[in-house]
């Protein structure tokens, strides 16, 4: 079991600090954290619902100090009709106020719709004609009685009050096991929606190339500042719609794809990849990582290239190169001049050696290309295998 005190377990409880203030902390993400997108929502979820699920039992308890079940059974006998109307089956009764034990008001039972004024307004449940109106510190919410209750039936105080009665006996991990559910739902399916808009946004506009599962995962830590508002939403009554939930996640892409061209613009591919993907040993049972990345240019001038030779008319691109481009084709074309060469001195009768004097590892495979008929397009520099997850 690992120590509380690793290095590596503390990162791993400081990963939603850093994606919630840490840019930077996206390539690790995309580099070095596979497989790790809906574990880590589910945990984060996990412990947003502690203190939703606190200010949950919060209510539930003060509900309970009411005798909300016991004064819904004193309720008058009513009638529900088919639009979900609510009406006494007595005229007199179209008024009623229901106080607890204490003597404070609990329930305003007003299928007439009368004004209320007085105690009436500092009752916390209110019996509508269409609904019942709950009044919390987030401010009123309604439910329509036609969302659990039957049409054209007559309305049971008594089934009612066992029903609360039934949801105010629930214990605080029942309430927390449905919170982490709800937030999981609502976050993954958000992810889902922020990853198909974000892999459109890093080619169209970054011309990064990426796979679905990278740009899910990415989404999966972006959606931290999401389950932050939603947990916030239990303490402080502010609107919050899903137009915003969807939007908050891409500003984080957005500014890790601008570092992302930034970075590689200034160190170049290989310092790139040393600096962030360098994958020298990578864990049992793991490929390495794909560092290869290239511009939506380079993307294109492959293309072109690979349609070129397939119609044998080969020739260069009437395109102007970028430094980038020729400095990845001056590589290639030295490794093919020096792979013969030793090839040449590995066979029989040769030392075995390449032209530097340095042993030949016959582990080092082309990464793709003619040379390697299982990948011919490669994942490197100039494959289309960019990220692969």
């Amino acid at each position: 079991m690992p120590r509380l005190a690793s290095p590596q377990l503390l990162h791993s409880f400081l990963n939603p600090l850093y994606a919630l203030g840490s840019v930077g902390f996206y390539f690790k993400v995309l580099f070095r954290m596979r497989g790790t997108g809906f574990l880590y929502l589910l945990l984060w979820c996990a412990l947003l619902a502690l203190p939703a699920a606190w200010r949950s039992d919060q209510v539930m308890d003060y509900l309970r100090a009411l005798n909300i079940p016991q004064l819904v059974a004193q309720l008058p006998a009513s009638y529900l009709n088919s639009q979900g109307v609510l009406t006494p089956e007595d005229p007199k009764d179209d008024f009623l106020l229901l106080k607890n034990e204490a003597g404070a008001p609990a329930i305003a039972y007003n299928p007439g719709g009368k004004a209320l004024e007085g105690e009436a307004l500092e009752a916390p449940v209110e019996f509508g004609a269409e609904f019942v109106r709950i009044r919390t510190s987030k401010g009123p919410v309604e439910l329509p009685y036609s969302g659990f209750f039957e049409l054209n039936t007559t309305f049971h105080p008594a089934q009612l009050a066992g029903m609360l009665d039934a949801l105010l006996s629930i214990g605080a991990q029942t309430v927390w096991s449905v919170l982490v559910l709800w937030f999981f739902f609502i976050l993954a399916f958000n992810s889902l929606l922020d990853a198909c808009i974000a892999r459109f946004v890093m080619l169209a506009f970054f011309k990064i190339r990426t796979t679905f599962l990278c740009a899910l995962r990415l989404c999966c830590y972006a959606n931290t500042a999401v389950g932050v508002l939603l947990c916030s939403q239990f303490f402080v009554s502010f609107p919050l719609s899903y137009t915003v939930m969807v939007l908050v996640p891409l500003i984080y892409i957005v500014l890790f794809s601008r570092l992302f061209r930034l970075e590689l613009s200034r160190e170049g591919v290989e310092g790139f990849a040393k600096k962030y993907a360098p994958g020298a040993v990578p864990p049992a049972g793991r490929k390495a990582f794909d560092s290869s990345a290239y511009d939506g240019s380079m993307y294109r001038r492959e293309q072109e290239r690979r349609a070129r030779e397939e119609q044998g008319q080969g020739g260069k691109s009437d395109l102007p190169e970028d430094p980038l481009s020729q400095e990845l084709a001056a590589r290639e074309q030295k490794q093919n001049t020096d792979r013969p060469a030793a090839f040449a001195k590995a066979a029989p009768g040769g030392e075995g050696k390449d032209p530097h004097g340095m042993p030949e590892d016959p582990g080092v495979k082309p990464q793709g290309g003619a040379d390697n008929p299982q990948n011919p397009r490669g994942g490197g520099p100039g494959g289309s295998g960019f990220f692969e997850a």
